[in-house]
């Protein structure tokens, strides 16, 4: 809101992190939830009993995560563009492709955590972990390729900077 209000903060870089931030809020009032959730699930007499309610949240709960970790390399490539080519960087970095940065950012977001509920088409409703392995695996991979992202994001401005050092 503050963002909004006042004129001198509305920068390119505090409204990706708005994004961030709302996504990190998204995240915050889930979890709200979901602990309680989750340790209400640990002392039920038979959580198998709830497991479609537990694999749908696992679905859900993935959302925030992924918006958070795609706006992180926004933050990420923004930060690189003005070190790197502090000269470019308002040409590079328009308000529109800031935009459609974030856009996409939460796209890929949905696009993820609904990736992560298709297994929900043909699931084993009589197994007790309904969400096969397979998915689990899909998701790390997701969470490897960001961090590999900003780390390789990182490491270009890190390189840079030691050039410029010496």
């Amino acid at each position: 809101i503050a963002i909004r209000t006042t004129p001198n903060l509305l920068t390119k870089t505090n409204k990706i992190l708005a994004s961030l931030t709302f996504a990190d809020l998204l995240a915050g009032i889930e979890m709200l939830y979901y602990i309680p959730y989750t340790i209400v699930m640990s002392v039920v007499p038979n959580p198998c009993s709830y497991k479609l309610t537990q694999a749908l949240m696992a679905g859900l709960m993935k959302f925030p995560a992924y918006a958070s970790c795609c706006n992180l390399i926004i933050v990420a490539i923004d930060r690189y563009v003005a070190i790197v080519h502090p000269l470019e960087y308002e040409n590079r970095m328009t308000d529109k492709v800031v935009m459609w940065m974030i856009s996409v950012s939460w796209l890929l977001s949905f696009v993820f955590a609904a990736l992560f509920s298709m297994w929900l088409i043909n699931a084993d409703l009589t197994n007790c972990n309904i969400i096969p392995a397979k998915y689990y695996f899909i998701n790390s991979c997701i969470y490897v390729i960001i961090g590999a992202v900003i780390v390789f994001v990182y490491a270009k401005i890190l390189v840079v900077a030691w050039h410029q050092h010496v």
